[in-house]
């Protein structure tokens, strides 16, 4: 397989356990003959697609609900909705241009590869309420800081998956795997390839969880 690899994606940072297990499954797929390329991922624009179309949907399905009872609702899913308001015609409009050509973009690199692969998160999981300012020494976006590698994939609507590949500090780390339009059954298939290759287990995780339970 030709497998496009990016470590980083648009240079955010990593945690470097997630970077590092992610390395090695990486280097475990080269060593069994995959072509791996280091490469840069054409995503520039997704987030001006997604936040415009997200809202979008939010005041046609949910503005209801604001009406009914407002109270009743998070602070985020309250102040989603009335902040979709504020979306016009002509930002729907200039969103979807840019869905289309973030989806253009990936299509090519998926012509010259067979997968797009990227880390899942750029950390491991946090504490309710405890969302990290900085990975890696580095401040990050306060919404999509661990989180910014999986949501451009919404956009240009590739089929992806993720795949288990380790633990760090007891938390599992995964691998994204993303394929061509329609290429899910092709996603699967290799997904279990790499599964095949790292032999993970949950066993360790959950010693730690059944131990955090006794403890408390």
């Amino acid at each position: 397989r030709r497998i496009a690899w990016c470590g980083a994606p648009e240079g955010h940072p990593v945690a470097p356990g997630i970077r590092r297990c992610n390395e090695e499954v990486i280097q475990n797929l080269a060593d069994l003959g995959h072509e791996i390329y280091e490469v840069p991922l054409p995503l520039q624009g997704w987030a001006d697609a997604f936040g415009p179309l997200v809202l979008k949907d939010e005041a046609h399905y949910r503005q209801h609900l604001l009406e009914d009872d407002g109270e009743q609702l998070t602070f985020y899913a309250r102040r989603a909705i009335e902040v979709s308001a504020r979306v016009t015609d002509a930002d729907v409009t200039s969103a979807m241009a840019m869905r289309l050509d973030v989806q253009r973009r990936v299509g090519e690199m998926l012509r010259t590869y067979d997968f797009i692969v990227t880390p899942t998160l750029a950390t491991t999981a946090f504490p309710v309420g405890d969302r990290p300012a900085e990975i890696d020494g580095a401040k990050v976006d306060s919404l999509w800081g661990p989180f910014p590698f999986t949501a451009p994939f919404n956009v240009s609507g590739s089929p992806a998956a993720t795949v288990p590949v380790g633990l760090v500090d007891g938390m599992p780390v995964g691998l994204q795997v993303v394929g061509p339009l329609n290429g899910e059954e092709l996603v699967l298939d290799f997904c279990e390839d790499i599964e095949d290759v790292v032999s993970f287990t949950f066993d360790e995780m959950m010693k730690r969880w059944r131990s955090d339970v006794t403890q408390d």
